[in-house]
């Protein structure tokens, strides 16, 4: 765990204002103008309750989404998209462009590839080059793109 995770983690934990759920997903949402409640299910129990809240913080990335996709791009131990370099395919296929996955003309960015740095701020910096490589393999079948289901 680097500095800044073990930092933020000591600082969640000493805050007598935040209550930290684990096990826990958010099945709804209510608003008006702003936040006011979660429903949530204890995925351990399958307990579902109502939450009023005022605010919510979201940790993504800890477990790719990939399950989606048709085709099965190759991954890593732990369930991320394999891309570019990491990509090991037989003598005489083109190496993958940046962030493309296994599957020609399929790339990745953000939390689902692996090797990535698990934060919003990165997947947004990486997506004007995963363009950029999509332009490149023009000649593909056409590109799609894979963000761990959570939109470009």
């Amino acid at each position: 765990m680097d500095r800044a995770a073990r930092y933020l983690i000591d600082a969640i934990a000493a805050d007598p204002k935040i209550h930290v759920r684990v096990h826990t997903e958010v099945v709804g949402i209510s608003a008006d103008c702003e936040v006011t409640g979660l429903d949530v299910v204890d995925r351990t129990s399958r307990r579902r309750s109502a939450l009023t809240v005022s605010a919510v913080f979201v940790f993504i990335g800890a477990t790719p989404c990939t399950d989606w996709l048709d085709e099965r791009p190759a991954i890593d131990p732990d369930g991320f998209l394999l891309t570019g370099q990491d990509v090991a395919l037989p003598a005489g296929h083109r190496m993958p462009l940046p962030f493309e996955t296994s599957v020609p003309g399929v790339f990745c960015v953000g939390d689902a590839r692996s090797g990535s740095v698990k934060r919003v701020a990165a997947a947004v910096g990486k997506a004007p080059q995963r363009c950029g490589s999509s332009s490149i393999d023009a000649e593909s079948t056409g590109p799609r793109s894979c963000d761990g289901g959570r939109g470009a």
